[in-house]
């Protein structure tokens, strides 16, 4: 097609256009019309893959523990948890009884089994019943086991009554001053001391109940059942 012929087709496809109201031509059957673009898929959100949590570490299992009748409190197994590793002694679970004013402790229903500090508050005021009782003889409220007076009467004559006591061995009866020293009666035992260490034994039917020191402030009683009490004075 020539320049000329091109030029006029052009200006009869403008007419043509604005005579028809501005409607674009039909295509024809040798025009192609393009297919429609479908946008690409966008690829698939990859959500995180969670990660599997760390097993949690198996707690410790909660202590048994009772002392003068009830369980133990947070804060009272705090500190005793303190003298635990202090001694690196762990008190096994159980029910107990425990002195707050001469910190002397045993289980529950028997005798005193040892000293440990005083004040520590593990529990209540002890109950009468605390050691069994059966004796008449009660010191800070709890009636002593019949190896307790065994153990006292190496060392003193023993009356019934209500007695108080406290860490430093010093006692007497309720609502008095002081009337004796524990740890001073125990010295005074053994007759023949000179200053130096000492013991002396009472037989009783279950075998020797002992009670003895260094002579220097330590003295220790050691029933025929095993159980001791030390005092360091």
């Amino acid at each position: 097609m020539g320049e000329k012929a091109a030029l006029a087709w052009l200006f009869s496809a403008v007419i043509l256009l604005i005579a028809c109201g501005g409607s674009a031509p039909s295509p024809t059957s040798d025009e192609k019309t393009l297919p429609p673009v479908t946008p690409a898929a966008k690829p698939p959100s990859h959500a995180p893959v969670p990660v599997a949590a760390s097993p949690a570490s198996t707690p410790a299992p909660a202590r048994r523990l009772n002392f003068n009748g009830a369980t133990i409190t947070a804060d009272a197994l705090t500190r005793l948890q303190s003298l635990e590793t202090s001694t690196g002694t762990r008190v096994p679970d159980g029910d107990y009884w425990y002195d707050n004013a001469t910190g002397a402790w045993g289980l529950w229903g028997g005798p005193a089994a040892g000293l440990i500090p005083a004040g520590l508050s593990l529990g209540g005021a002890m109950p009468p019943n605390s050691s069994g009782g059966g004796t008449g003889v009660f010191i800070n409220g709890r009636e002593l086991n019949p190896v307790d007076v065994q153990r006292l009467q190496q060392i003193t004559p023993v009356v019934a009554g209500r007695y108080w006591m406290d860490a430093q061995g010093n006692g007497g009866l309720e609502g008095q001053p002081a009337s004796f020293n524990l740890v001073q009666l125990a010295q005074q035992a053994n007759r023949g001391n000179s200053g130096g260490a000492w013991s002396h034994a009472t037989s009783t039917p279950s075998g020797n109940n002992y009670v003895g020191g260094d002579g220097q402030g330590f003295t220790y009683f050691q029933g025929a059942d095993g159980s001791a009490v030390y005092i360091d004075h």
